[in-house]
């Protein structure tokens, strides 16, 4: 180690990381490598390939054992979007019902939120920054499941390489 600093030198690292990939480290240094590696910004090709490996052992390990790796919990998220929706489709048909009236119709329509009556332009905000929300939570829900399937890709060309070199 490094006795300038407490830190280890990229030489270091990369010695280490050559360690691991040999399986030559114990679980427990491979616990404390894996650590030094999620703090330290220092990359090359070796130490980038270390962390998926790690990466992929860690995945590959919780499918052994039978479970799934852990996520947000999506009937939390999914309760929030039936909630807007619900407000969207709501919404939706207030204001379509307002515009095909006509102005000699008695026709009033009130909305609440939280049980409290809103102003229509209240309601229509309200509305909007539920729909910018759905969006933003499709596209992260969209960007999430591309880094699941890379994840996954990583794991299955590590799975076939390993197979080749057991054949």
């Amino acid at each position: 180690m490094n006795q300038d600093k407490d830190r280890l030198t990229k030489a270091e690292l990369e010695t280490l990381c050559r360690l691991y990939l040999d399986c030559k480290l114990t679980a427990a240094e491979e616990v404390e490598l894996e650590y030094v590696l999620s703090l330290t910004a220092e990359t090359s090709p070796l130490i980038d390939e270390t962390r998926r490996m790690m990466s992929a052992s860690r995945i590959l390990a919780t499918r052994q054992m039978g479970f799934a790796p852990r996520v947000r919990s999506r009937r939390r998220v999914w309760f929030g979007a039936a909630a807007s929706v619900a407000v969207i489709i709501g919404m939706a048909v207030l204001l379509t019902a307002r515009n095909e009236s006509t102005t000699e119709s008695q026709d009033v329509y009130i909305a609440y939120v939280s049980g409290r009556q809103v102003s229509e332009a209240e309601a229509r905000r309200i509305a909007q920054a539920e729909l910018e929300t759905m969006h933003r939570l499709l596209l992260s829900a969209e960007k999430q499941k591309a880094e699941a399937k890379a994840q996954m890709d990583i794991v299955e060309q590590i799975e076939n390489e390993h197979n080749e070199k057991n054949n």
